[in-house]
């Protein structure tokens, strides 16, 4: 893309829009965004950049849109494909988000590595978890404080069973971003993968406060309270995530074990309860 026809008044409604995101200022970016694309309705790197803030702001459906159209005003913008590759894997085509992502690589190999975030979630994905981790690795190794991409490394490793090593990834996670919940949370899995109920439900409960509506932390925690047979909490937590939560895997979790407890029934064993979030 040229940024050499750029027009004057674009660059500076992009330039207020990258100053608006970086204050958090997200619908102000979006408007700034606008203005640029209302300003020159043919200047692809607009839309892709207005796309970007719409899909950090969960609209993945005006994002995509965004990313389209700058694809059909240049079909060899990198940064579009990356765009529509973060769509794609929201929406769950992971193949499709590979795609893109060796595509933008393709198009632009001297930034490769802004790309590799995409691709690495790809493979994420696609459950291949050894090409994920490898590709997660050179991201981190390209750009080492950037927690989400640790995170997603640790979160790799879990899946592999390997939990050690993610909560070594969890806790430089939390090292770049203290109290992170979603970090908690991802260490307090893999604390009550390896049995340690005492360090799960303490990363558990602070994941929960900082992040009180999350159902995963809820749905661990009750079940490490059935482990410890603190009944009375268990039920709580469970409970709540019936409230929280529509996904069907977390919500039979629940309602199983709330059954379970309401009859009485513990007969799987120390660490039962445990054993159904592995499994």
């Amino acid at each position: 893309m040229d940024a050499d026809r750029m027009q004057p008044e674009v660059s500076q409604f992009l330039q207020q829009a990258e100053e608006a995101y970086a204050a958090r200022r997200w619908p102000d970016a979006v408007q700034l965004c606008s203005r640029a694309i209302e300003a020159d309705p043919t200047f692809a790197p607009a839309y892709v950049q207005r796309g970007l803030i719409l899909q950090e702001m969960g609209d993945t459906p005006r994002a995509a849109q965004d990313f389209d159209r700058a694809l059909e005003l240049d079909p060899n913008y990198s940064l579009a494909y990356y765009g529509r590759g973060w769509v794609r894997h929201y929406k769950g085509d992971y193949q499709g988000e590979l795609e893109d992502a060796e595509t933008a690589i393709h198009l632009d190999p001297g930034n490769a590595e802004m790309y590799f975030i995409r691709l690495a979630s790809a493979y994420q994905g696609l459950k291949q978890y050894d090409k994920a981790v490898e590709v997660y690795t050179r991201a981190i190794n390209a750009h080492p404080d950037v927690e989400g991409t640790i995170l997603n490394r640790g979160s790799c490793y879990y899946e592999m069973g390997d939990y050690r090593r993610a909560i070594e990834d969890f806790n430089r996670a939390l090292e770049l971003d203290p109290g992170w919940p979603w970090a908690l949370r991802s260490r307090g899995l893999a604390y009550a993968a390896l049995y340690q109920r005492e360090q799960a439900i303490k990363d558990l409960s602070q994941a929960i406060e900082n992040a009180p509506d999350d159902p995963t932390s809820r749905l661990v925690r009750g079940l490490a309270y059935v482990d410890y047979g603190y009944q009375k909490w268990a039920r709580e937590d469970l409970t709540k995530v019936l409230e929280l939560t529509d996904d069907p895997e977390l919500r039979k979790t629940a309602e199983e074990t709330l059954a379970e407890l309401g009859n009485d029934k513990q007969d799987d064993g120390p660490f039962g309860f445990f054993k159904k979030l592995l499994h």
